[in-house]
């Protein structure tokens, strides 16, 4: 089943799997990807009611106008629970998913709970924002990523690769107040902070400080796994995410 919901001058794009009356999981890709990313995860989770969004501009999402943000997109998330009727969801995000997720957790408990796997709550530091996200380009990305951008401009209504890139770019690097989430230290959901401990883009050591970071966070780290530990070992989160639902039955 397919779903489009309006939010902030975007149409936005969510398929929905699994089972109708089973628990809600919203699941949220990260940047540049889009919601089959999240399928291998969900599959998961046939007993569950399982959402996977497009985020604004990504896959068959509109863009809207205006610069992203954090803020937003987690703003899109909630017109999306509350459009599907989501009764206290748990929020499944990887990457800049996992930032939204924590964006969420943050605003208050209307949620069971969220998972953020290789999320953060601040731009990169310094040394990998100079490695790995500064020389980036479209044509780069475009390149090394035929296949997604391929599958992007073959799904979205209005593809629009170097303005998506650009605009995602410049969320990731984004450090001035009403981006990045604030108050992690307030949340009081349940939080699974999860990451692959071979990720180069958000150190083992970032995932841990962001754990402790959080009162009562659980945190989980897959070894041998990079930045896409979800796609690389779904059995594995998913073994940790099972174990989340079990503290909340």
């Amino acid at each position: 089943m397919e779903h489009r919901v309006s939010s902030g001058g975007a149409l936005l794009h969510i398929a929905e799997r699994g089972a109708p009356e089973g628990r809600a999981m919203l699941f949220l890709h990260g940047g540049l990807g889009a919601l089959r990313e999240m399928a291998p995860l969900a599959a998961e989770f046939p007993k569950a009611r399982c959402l996977l969004m497009d985020t604004r501009g990504h896959g068959a999402s509109l863009l809207g106008q205006g610069r992203l943000t954090y803020q937003h997109l987690a703003d899109d998330a909630v017109a999306v629970i509350s459009a599907l009727g989501l009764e206290r969801p748990l929020v499944i995000g990887h990457s800049d998913g996992g930032v939204i997720a924590l964006e969420l957790a943050a605003r208050g408990p209307s949620l069971a709970g969220v998972v953020s796997i290789g999320g953060s709550v601040a731009p990169p530091p310094p040394e990998a924002a100079a490695k790995f996200f500064l020389p980036l380009t479209a044509e780069f990305w475009r390149n090394r990523f035929p296949e997604d951008v391929a599958s992007y401009e073959a799904e979205n209504p209005t593809p629009d690769f170097k303005r998506l890139f650009d605009l995602v770019k410049a969320l990731w690097l984004d450090g001035g107040p009403g981006n990045y989430p604030v108050g992690i230290e307030r949340i009081a959901l349940p939080v699974l902070i999860l990451n692959g401990d071979a990720d180069e883009l958000v150190s083992r050591q970032e995932t841990v400080a962001l754990a402790e970071a959080i009162p009562g966070a659980a945190l989980a780290l897959i070894p041998y796994a990079g930045h896409m530990v979800h796609m690389e070992q779904p059995g594995l989160v998913a073994h940790a995410i099972r174990a989340m639902l079990d503290r909340l039955a």
